[in-house]
């Protein structure tokens, strides 16, 4: 997110170019790690996340969605 929208400050078109940049950067390093990298980087964003909203919002998740966790690990493991 653009740095004003953690504030109460008022969105622009400046949000856009920075949102385009963040984009291309993040393209360009995806571009430089590769596919494998890349591939484990974007599956362990979501476990990232998932991990992160149990510890720090005590979230809780059912079986099924836990295992769907595990599953998409060990695949993006297998395959890599």
């Amino acid at each position: 997110a653009p740095p004003e929208q953690y504030g109460y400050a008022q969105t622009s078109p400046l949000t856009d170019i920075y949102a385009m940049g963040v984009g291309a950067l993040f393209m360009a390093g995806l571009h430089r790690v590769g596919p494998v990298r890349t591939t484990l980087l974007s599956t362990s964003e979501q476990l990232t996340s998932a991990v992160s909203s149990v510890v720090l919002t005590s979230t809780t998740f059912s079986p099924a969605e836990l295992l769907g966790f595990v599953l998409i690990t060990v695949m993006v493991v297998i395959t890599a």
